[in-house]
């Protein structure tokens, strides 16, 4: 066998092995999506009877919710998402969908709320989060109704920037948002990250145009 006919093997069977390798990586994303659409089902059968009772002080406390229960309803209009926020942000709560940041502040208490999401896969929650922007509204419903958040800003860091979670910087409201994700997409090299501020009631219907 000559090295000419050697090579042309050899790069068949590198492509076929790409071919094996894509196939398997497909095979699993529509795996974990079949599996958090599941989750997300039962999630959202039980809500909002699970939901935990959070009591509304000043100060945030440590979490006592167990890994993986109900935290509330997020909605994201601008991204047409609809999905339940589990306890958590480790692998097994992420598989079933947005994941809340333990001991980060709960629904109508002051401080952050921190939700994180899968990019891809897992149902890729928050594939989108880069078109939420600047005067969008999300919507947390907890037990105590819902709570509207107007979207001030975003940005992109590294994995390790966890001053990120304290909130937009250049708020000063009492009650935030932080979304995070990995980024770009189809990897976790960087984070992306959305802040908002709660809206009292009164606004609520006085939310700007989105900027484009």
């Amino acid at each position: 066998m000559n090295a000419r006919v050697a090579a042309r093997r050899l790069s068949t069977l590198l492509f076929a092995a790409s071919i094996i390798l894509a196939g398997a990586q497909v095979a699993k994303v529509v795996g974990s999506d079949r599996s958090a659409r599941a989750s997300q089902r039962a999630l959202a059968h039980r809500f909002p009877s699970s939901l935990p009772v959070v009591h509304t002080d000043a100060a945030p406390a440590p979490s006592t919710v167990k890994e993986g229960a109900t935290v509330a309803r997020l909605k994201i209009p601008s991204i047409d998402l609809d999905l339940i926020v589990v306890e958590g942000i480790s692998e097994k709560s992420l598989a079933k969908g947005p994941g809340h940041y333990p001991g980060a502040a709960f629904p109508g208490q002051d401080g952050v709320i921190a939700i994180a999401a899968h990019r891809n896969g897992w149902g890729s929650p928050f594939l989108d989060l880069n078109r939420v922007l600047r005067g969008d509204v999300v919507t947390l419903i907890d037990q105590s109704g819902a709570l509207r958040y107007r979207i001030t800003d975003s940005t992109v860091v590294g994995p390790d920037d966890v001053w990120v979670l304290r909130g937009d910087p250049s708020s000063t409201a009492r009650a935030r948002l932080a979304l995070t994700t990995c980024t770009p997409k189809f990897t976790s090299r960087q984070r992306l990250v959305v802040w908002g501020d709660l809206l009292p009631p009164e606004t609520i219907t006085s939310v700007p145009i989105r900027a484009r």
